[in-house]
């Protein structure tokens, strides 16, 4: 039976952005990451990497964890340790490796990297950005037009706060560059975004702790 009917939201970095997960009073955290996992189509393997988080807080929930101690109803879906050569997890599970580059985006564009001085490498970030314009253009053949009026989305909140009315001139112009002269595909590019992201916060994902 069912614990009081309960769901789980499981906030995860691609598609919908949510996986609900029914309730029942011996599920552990390890269950609900075997669903999340195979509903992203993660495979066995890269899915021990992951774990759920306490939405909103910077707790892991252990994998014997049983949700009938917890009174959110709310948990991400992470990548739980840091990869320290990004191709070997690109090798291991291309779903994984997009995954995680979902997971880094989604921190670094909401200003959640904490060990990341977005002021000291304001040009670097703003470049990160752009690259990722320029992956979704490669990966969902959005035209330029489109990317550049939604270019906010791509762009972390702490820059827009501070230099808004001057990013999209030269975003656009690096944008267009990258159109010449790049010949990535999408996940050559989503490589170089991390490549470069794990410089710029080499600490990124280096300690976790559980409950």
């Amino acid at each position: 039976m069912t614990s009081t009917n309960r769901t789980l939201i499981v906030h995860i970095f691609v598609g919908d952005g949510i996986v609900k997960v029914p309730l029942k009073d011996d599920t552990t955290a390890e269950d609900v990451c075997i669903i999340v996992a195979k509903e992203l189509k993660i495979s066995p393997v890269a899915r021990l990497l992951f774990a759920l988080k306490l939405h909103g807080k910077e707790i892991f929930l252990h994998p014997g964890f049983k949700f009938t101690e917890l009174q959110s109803n709310e948990c991400d879906f992470r990548l739980r340790f840091k990869i320290p050569v990004l191709k070997h997890l690109q090798r291991l599970d291309v779903n994984a490796f997009s995954y995680y580059f979902g997971q880094a985006r989604h921190d670094i564009t909401n200003s959640k990297v904490l060990d990341l001085n977005y002021s000291k490498f304001k040009n670097e970030i703003l470049g990160l950005g752009v690259a990722d314009m320029y992956r979704e253009m490669v990966e969902k053949q959005s035209k330029e037009e489109e990317v550049l009026n939604e270019y906010k989305r791509f762009i972390p909140t702490e820059l827009l706060k501070k230099h808004r009315l001057f990013l999209k001139s030269p975003i656009q112009k690096t944008l267009q560059q990258l159109q010449q002269t790049s010949q990535l595909d999408a996940v050559g590019v989503k490589e170089c975004y991390l490549d470069n992201f794990h410089r710029l916060a080499p600490t990124y994902l280096c300690e976790v702790r559980y409950c």
